[in-house]
């Protein structure tokens, strides 16, 4: 298979080869930003000295920090198509909802934490949990551009996720490229906004909440009650996987392996400021599902 690989790119110029998962955009910011007064050099180790090597506790980090992100434009697309198309967000930012840093940091007793292991089976994975971003942050584009076909701006304010939500990345157990991944996390979204006219039409979603499982009265939020993890994909059982590649046409494809299990809850959904009262979606069980996106 032909890689195609992604690209995001900064309209000052700069390109950089990434993965499909937001989030390390964000821990790449903490690393660059974060304060340090050692200096090193990294080496690469040979595979003799890579074999000599037996996993301990991984590594744990208590930080506390604010980080401000913005970009005139952040693309991605297929590098290595003839005729390349973009999907574009023009006037990008991450803060805390008014325009400055939003806070990265760790609890007393849950630090930042990652290790790589070896599962039963002999699967190699790095294990990542998320407690940095149990403080709300916000993202915001000014204009989303998808095949240079403008679709407006959007919103989303007050994202929070649960301290123990966690990431495992691993690789195709065939030995094939691609990535292999599960998390299992839970979810607050104060409110998703997208306004896709130049009238101000809008489509927003008030009070979203993911997570495994939820009670209360679906029609009343002030009841609700959500708990336990959400969880997209299993190392154990059914992964959750990221291909990318080039058909047997040359076409570039992204291809993407979601199995989840649990709830999706919002308070209230309306279109242009008409309300449609809240939306529930409980006891979620996708052992399959494939989205493929052709470049």
């Amino acid at each position: 298979m032909k890689i195609a690989g992604s690209i995001y790119k900064l309209s000052k110029g700069l390109h950089v080869i990434t993965g499909q998962i937001l989030v390390m955009i964000y821990l790449a910011a903490f690393f660059v930003f974060l304060p340090c007064t050692v200096r090193s050099e990294m080496q690469i180790l040979t595979e003799d000295k890579m074999s000599q090597i037996n996993a301990g506790t991984g590594l744990t980090v208590f930080f506390d920090t604010r980080v401000l992100v913005t970009a005139d434009t952040i693309g991605f697309s297929d590098t290595d198509s003839d005729s390349v198309n973009w999907i574009l967000f023009k006037g990008f930012s991450a803060d805390d909802g008014t325009g400055q840093g939003f806070e990265i940091s760790t609890m007393d007793n849950e630090p930042f934490v990652l290790d790589i292991g070896t599962m039963a089976g002999g699967r190699t994975l790095l294990q990542i949990n998320l407690t940095p971003f149990s403080n709300p942050f916000s993202l915001h584009a000014n204009e989303v551009v998808f095949c240079d076909q403008p679709l407006g701006s959007m919103d989303l304010n007050g994202i929070k996720l649960s301290p123990s939500s966690l990431l495992r990345f691993s690789h195709h157990m065939d030995g094939s490229s691609g990535l292999e991944w599960d998390a299992g996390f839970a979810l607050d979204i104060e409110s998703f906004d997208h306004t896709y006219n130049s009238l101000g039409d809008s489509f927003s979603m008030e009070g979203i909440h993911v997570a495994g499982s939820a009670s209360g009265t679906p029609e009343d939020p002030l009841t609700w009650e959500m708990s336990g993890s959400f969880a997209i994909g299993d190392l154990d059982t059914i992964p959750a996987a990221v291909d990318v590649g080039s058909t047997e046409t040359g076409q570039a494809m992204v291809i993407m392996s979601l199995p989840m299990a649990g709830s999706i809850r919002v308070e209230d959904i309306s279109l242009s400021g008409k309300s449609f009262g809240p939306m529930v979606i409980d006891d979620i069980t996708a052992h399959r599902l494939t989205i493929g996106f052709g470049m």
